[in-house]
């Protein structure tokens, strides 16, 4: 298969590409420090949200959709 090319059977298929940080903070007890409020700017490569693996998998159904 050439890089560009999709493999069999994913026509139509969804895929998303997470960054946890950034996308749903499930558990707020494991935040690093220095954690921003979801939302707050600036944001800069440093900047930490907490988002978790708990958070992606609460908001499985919403990636289902």
């Amino acid at each position: 298969m050439k890089m560009n090319q999709l493999p069999k059977g994913s026509k139509g298929d969804v895929i998303y590409q997470i960054f946890p940080d950034r996308f749903y903070n499930g558990d707020k007890a494991n935040d690093p420090p220095n954690t921003k409020r979801w939302g707050r700017l600036p944001v800069t490569r440093e900047t930490l949200y907490g988002g978790d693996l708990r958070g992606i998998i609460k908001k499985i159904p919403y990636l289902v959709v």
